[in-house]
């Protein structure tokens, strides 16, 4: 829990910092902001897939666990050439991958 109270600090302080630099086109909406949610939604689920690694949950499980749930239905995808089943492998191989 130490580890997603850092991490959500460090979020939303990084969230903050770059919500003033940055334009806010499309009537002010931050989220609109050039390459904003490119960058905040594979951040937040790397951080749950990485949580669930510490926990010692498989590939399998954490597939299951659906760590992508809350960005799904909008940024998800079961076709095509990148799946959100894919994005999920990836982020844990990338976690998971021996030094």
């Amino acid at each position: 829990m130490v580890t997603v109270a850092i991490f959500l600090a460090g979020f939303i302080a990084a969230v903050v910092g770059y919500l003033q630099v940055q334009p806010t086109p499309r009537a002010g909406l931050p989220s609109a902001a050039p390459g904003f949610l490119a960058t905040v939604e594979p951040a937040a689920a790397q951080a749950v897939v990485q949580d669930m690694i510490k926990q010692g949950m498989t590939l399998e499980q954490i597939r299951n666990a659906n760590p992508t749930k809350g960005y799904r239905k909008q940024y998800g995808s079961d076709t095509g050439p990148w799946t959100t089943d894919m994005f999920v492998a990836a982020v844990y191989k990338s976690l998971t991958a021996k030094p």
